[in-house]
């Protein structure tokens, strides 16, 4: 078998030239490469979509919890006074939500730049910008709209929907990345 290698060896080395060989070598590296780097893309994808879907079911259980025993009524209760002694959370709601606003754009805008000049794959990242926006869009009308009078776990529910929206505009962000560099 050894033999069959190095016969192979030497009649591509006859037929090819030296700078064929390495040409066509780095071309399977390159090959072995991206398909690495596209299986990494897809695990990472998978784990910050599970990540997601753990925030808004935390988020749900903390409401749905503090609404139906009152020992979590009160621990919610407590840490919302804690929060709002501790911390200036009119300002972090307002800088929360300019900062996820303009991530927001600023995505539409590198899509809208990258879709120009056709160097993206129209079959995932239209999706997942219109996912990207309403993530936004409902965090923005949460915190908004919402209160911790009229809803008990406000601040989880509002820092989980943050959280959520960020982890979406950073996978907007490596897909266009990756996208445009592929």
């Amino acid at each position: 078998m050894n033999n069959n290698i190095d016969d192979l060896g030497l009649r591509l080395a006859n037929v090819l030239s030296m700078d064929e060989v390495i040409k066509m070598l780095a071309e399977e590296q390159y090959d072995i490469e991206y398909k690495g780097i596209f299986r990494m893309k897809k695990i990472f994808n998978w784990v910050l979509i599970i990540l997601q879907v753990l925030f808004l079911f935390t988020a749900y259980g903390i409401q749905m919890f503090s609404m139906k025993k009152m020992g979590m009524m009160r621990y919610v209760i407590y840490i919302n006074q804690q929060w709002e002694a501790k911390y200036p959370i009119e300002t972090l709601r307002t800088i929360s939500i300019v900062l996820l606003v303009l991530l927001s754009i600023i995505i539409i805008i590198l899509y809208a730049l990258i879709k120009k000049d056709n160097q993206i794959g129209r079959k995932k990242a239209l999706p997942m910008l219109l996912v990207e926006v309403i993530v936004t869009l409902a965090f923005v009308f949460f915190a908004l709209f919402f209160s911790p009078e009229n809803y008990r776990s406000y601040y989880f529910t509002s820092l989980a929907l943050a959280i959520v929206a960020l982890i979406q505009d950073i996978k907007m962000i490596v897909y266009l990345k990756t996208s445009r560099c592929s």
